[in-house]
């Protein structure tokens, strides 16, 4: 099976993602850098024999990303469902589910928030008028989660130069050299397993004990239970959004097949 992701692989997330694999294994893992290079990707690699799965940010109300999805959709139904779409909420989304239990959060209303997939348009993290303009995407608000209701060294998406410990949590171990009182002894390894484990699926080949080979019958259900709850959530943020002009943006998506 060959595996596509959209982000970029010299990101702290992928690399934290890819050291749950030996190198000859993860090296075969295409990043496209962006989902406006995934479909042309994906369409080069019709002519090989393997099944295509492609990890795909589809973010409700984001019809960019939907437009992505449909079409990869369609060229799957083409090629005898060659490629299986996961929709998925993005790296962020999984790697705070992957931390919804550590004491490195400082918000467990907003982890809750989003973990659970709720509205979050209440959220006392949107403080002012640019977070409100920012977070007008979900997976936005996950960003928006590990910029605002974490600690120090989790924060990822943005630094304004006076965080000294800014993403250390994502290739150091815990202790780190500048420890809290509170923090606990974590490798980097078993945060990088704790990450996976939040995926409701990952590549073959990892080293994490008792991971099972998914089969591709269940990934096709795995599927279907992503574009269940993709649908799901447009229906929660369309009945919340308190912008009557948006509601219409959550739009759902199709089961390929």
């Amino acid at each position: 099976m060959i595996y596509v992701f959209e982000d970029n692989k010299k990101d702290p997330l992928p690399q934290l993602f890819m050291r749950s694999y030996r190198k000859e294994i993860s090296s075969n893992f295409i990043y496209t850098e962006g989902n406006g290079n995934v479909y042309s990707n994906v369409e080069h690699l019709l002519n090989n024999n393997d099944t295509i799965l492609v990890y795909l940010d589809t973010i409700p109300g984001n019809d960019s990303t939907r437009r992505i999805y449909h079409k990869l959709a369609s060229l799957s139904r083409k090629n005898n469902n060659k490629i299986i779409v996961l929709p998925i909420l993005g790296s962020e989304y999984y790697f705070i589910k992957s931390i919804q239990s550590e004491k490195v959060i400082t918000s467990k209303i907003d982890i809750d928030t989003c973990i659970n997939r709720k509205a979050y348009f209440s959220s006392k993290l949107l403080s002012n008028q640019k977070e409100k303009d920012y977070c007008k995407y979900y997976e936005r608000y996950c960003k928006l989660v590990l910029m605002k209701a974490v600690l120090d060294c989790v924060r990822n998406s943005e630094d304004n130069g006076k965080n000294e410990h800014f993403r250390w949590y994502y290739n150091k171990d815990c202790r780190c050299i500048a420890p809290l009182s509170f923090c606990i002894n974590k490798s980097i390894q078993d945060k990088s397993s704790d990450f996976l484990k939040a995926f409701p699926c990952v590549p073959d080949g990892c080293n994490i004990q008792n991971m099972k080979r998914v089969e591709i019958p269940a990934i096709w259900n795995i599927h279907r239970a992503l574009v269940e709850e993709h649908n799901k959530l447009c229906m929660e943020l369309r009945e919340k959004e308190p912008n009557e002009v948006r509601k219409n943006i959550y739009k759902e998506i199709k089961s390929i097949c």
